[in-house]
């Protein structure tokens, strides 16, 4: 039963993870890239109309991928956002916890959202006991 509940979780968030792992492969070279040059450039060689051009360039190239890294770190948060209000919504629809459970389940997803998917097996797990319970009684 987690598995299941674990590959819906995953269905929602996939679309954007995916983004996000692009953008960061793209991000980290394109800054490494950059600032490599621009030091080089700075630092190394004569001032030129090239050289010019190159800094420009480069610096273009630099200011891309922090904005990849940023845009990044938004579909980061937006994943976690998804993620936890998906588990919000499955704990709420539960008919097997009582109201004050669903609640403990909830307010420690709200406290601590980074490792909420700990909390959230662990209901499904509480969950499927008690529906095994039910089942047998």
């Amino acid at each position: 039963m987690p598995k299941k509940e674990l590959e819906q979780l995953q269905e929602i968030i996939s679309p954007i993870l995916s983004k996000t792992t692009k953008y960061m492969m793209w991000a980290f070279p394109l800054v490494a890239v950059s600032f490599f040059n621009l030091i080089t450039l700075l630092f190394f060689t004569e001032s030129s109309e090239a050289t010019m051009i190159q800094l420009g360039f480069f610096a273009l190239i630099g200011a891309f991928g922090l904005a990849l890294s940023k845009e990044r770190k938004l579909k980061q948060k937006e994943v976690l956002k998804l993620g936890n209000d998906y588990m919000i919504k499955r704990i709420e629809k539960s008919s097997y916890l009582t109201d004050v459970r669903k609640k403990e389940y909830i307010s420690m997803i709200n406290a601590q959202p980074l490792i909420a998917i700990n909390s959230f097996i662990e209901f499904v797990n509480e969950e499927e006991r008690l529906m095994k319970q039910g089942d047998y009684s």
